[in-house]
């Protein structure tokens, strides 16, 4: 399944990764106005079961607190022209390398202006620097790597295996299903997925996988 450990406190630790995700996001109608970009945000998330840290042995120790590990980096937009040739297998081209707010942001030709994502420990933790490297392990499933140090200075080196997902959405009857799987063939072949569809009153929620 994985790994996620960080350095919490100037203590390591080694914990299991669980609930793994991968996914490709994208979204119409979430506001007034709100169109489908020329990006799809990468979702990576994995959790590891919430646990009392307490490596004193001493519930009242300042260090002793309940820590509840996450990785979370759905504000990572990957324009969609780094897909090469409409095929899913390229995400294994793109690496993501955020050294800071300001700095380049060679995905985008542009600085960096928030974190891409954030560690959750007692509470979250955005990144201060990160790198993100992808590597298709065939299938559509893909192995992730997520390094890099947060605000406060806790560093993390995260691993994971999980499938490929798309979650596409439009809000409030801004497009239709055929609409948002058609906007999705620009870029990557819809045909090398499958989608499922979800309907909650005027909003449709698509879901798909690597056939």
């Amino acid at each position: 399944m994985g790994h996620f450990k960080f350095v919490y406190k100037g203590y390591s630790l080694d914990l299991p990764a669980q609930k793994p995700v991968i996914a490709l996001r994208a979204s119409s109608g979430s506001f007034p106005g709100k169109i489908l970009d020329d990006f799809v945000n990468l979702d990576l998330r994995i959790l590891s079961p919430k646990f009392f840290f307490d490596p004193n042995n001493d519930p009242e120790d300042d260090v002793a607190q309940w820590l509840n590990p996450c990785l979370d980096t759905q504000w990572l937009d990957i324009p969609v022209k780094h897909f090469q040739n409409r095929d899913y297998r390229s995400l294994e081209t793109i690496h993501v390398n955020f050294q800071g707010e300001g700095t380049p942001n060679r995905l985008k030709d542009e600085d960096w202006w928030e974190a891409p994502g954030l560690i959750t420990t007692y509470s979250d933790e955005f990144f201060q620097k990160a790198e993100i490297s992808l590597r298709h392990d065939g299938g559509g499933t893909f192995s992730a790597q997520v390094l890099g140090e947060t605000q406060f200075g806790t560093s993390f080196a995260l691993a994971f295996t999980a499938p490929l997902t798309v979650k596409l959405t439009a809000y409030r009857n801004t497009l239709t299903a055929e609409q948002l799987v058609n906007w999705f063939d620009t870029f990557l072949r819809k045909d090398d997925f499958v989608f499922s569809e979800e309907r909650r009153g005027e909003d449709i929620y698509l879901s798909g996988i690597v056939r």
